[in-house]
């Protein structure tokens, strides 16, 4: 083999691992952004209905519903004893949840950037930032009264169950559909 040859061919395996390579990482990183959360589903309470119903994580409340009055579907945190494995029998809405017009506004407008494979043009707010926080609306099941989720009463609504106790001296667990 002449000197040439074994240069291309060496010149020619090194291209053609740092391609293997550069595969391997788009796959990885795209594979991996993909996967987590997508797919997973939380629970949506139709308002009108007085029904439980199941949609995509990413989801924003209000949501439409499932029927009667538009736009009544909220957040459900529905909790069951450990033991019991979240059945339909026994498992209880903790409290409900949805955001202000203006926060889900701008959380459509960031998850419409995130479908468009673009960067949101304004100030993202924290979760646990002081907008997101008063712009989060609680409310338990039998009141018709929404309160912001940092408020005396919205604390009250969202730590109560954990003071609710298991038969069987268990955990409760937050259920997902």
């Amino acid at each position: 083999m002449t000197p040439r040859n074994k240069s291309l061919l060496r010149y020619s395996a090194l291209l053609t691992m740092v391609l293997i390579v550069l595969v391997w990482i788009i796959t990885y990183f795209t594979s991996s952004t993909a996967m987590g959360e997508e797919g997973l589903t939380i629970w949506f309470y139709d308002l009108s209905e007085k029904r439980l119903y199941e949609v995509p994580r990413e989801t924003l409340a209000p949501d439409t519903g499932i029927g009667g009055i538009s736009g009544d579907g909220v957040r459900a945190w529905v909790v069951d004893c450990r033991s019991d494995q979240c059945g339909a029998d026994t498992r209880k809405i903790a409290y409900l949840e949805q955001y202000s017009p203006e926060l889900k506004k701008i959380l459509e407008d960031i998850h419409a950037a995130h479908r468009r494979q673009r960067p949101y043009a304004g100030t993202i707010p924290l979760r646990d930032g002081d907008f997101f926080q008063k712009n989060t609306l609680v409310r338990q099941l039998d009141n018709d009264q929404w309160f912001e989720m940092t408020s005396a009463s919205g604390q009250q609504i969202i730590k109560a169950w954990r003071n609710w106790s298991c038969p069987q001296a268990g955990d409760l667990i937050v259920c997902t559909p």
